[in-house]
């Protein structure tokens, strides 16, 4: 699964589909092959027996599936005007994204993740200084990179970014 910022959801592009959602607090679900159920991160426990429905969708479309090679940080395509107006800016220090960071990787050991949904949950930590430089924890190195001509270079994030 793959998020998606402005829908602030999980979209499956194998599935074409949003996962069903939490009967108690409406979040998304996810699937756990092991037990052959979905299990609510955020209740921190699998919804019972009954049946789950998918939640409406908040965006018109999908957006493209990323392709990137395994690793390789990826320079964010640039949103359109129209596509602006509707993002609303997010703001975190570099603490809370290495937080982030390693929330993915507790679930991607725990077995709530697949690597695939790992990597692109990674992919989509890029982030923008006030200066509109993009900048990228790296998942194993766990050292910054900012994006300066046409390549990652290791550096030092500024106490704010964007989203």
């Amino acid at each position: 699964m793959t998020w998606v910022p402005n829908g602030q959801r999980y979209y499956c592009y194998r599935c074409r589909a949003y996962p069903p959602v939490c009967p108690t607090c409406s979040k998304d679900l996810f699937w756990v092959p092991e037990n052959s159920k979905y299990f609510c991160n955020v209740c921190a426990k699998y919804p019972g027996d009954h049946p789950v429905s998918p939640a409406p969708m908040p965006v018109t479309s999908p957006p493209p599936a990323p392709v990137v090679p395994l690793g390789a940080p990826l320079l964010p395509k640039p949103l359109t005007v129209p596509e602006l107006e509707k993002v609303p800016i997010k703001r975190f220090t570099p603490n809370e994204v290495v937080k982030m960071v390693g929330q993915l990787q507790d679930m991607l050991n725990g077995g709530l993740l697949d690597e695939e949904t790992y990597l692109s949950g990674i992919q989509d930590l890029k982030f923008r200084d006030k200066n509109g430089i993009y900048w990228s924890l790296g998942y194993r190195s766990k050292k910054w990179y900012s994006f300066v001509g046409e390549r990652w270079v290791e550096g030092t994030p500024p106490e704010m970014l964007e989203k």
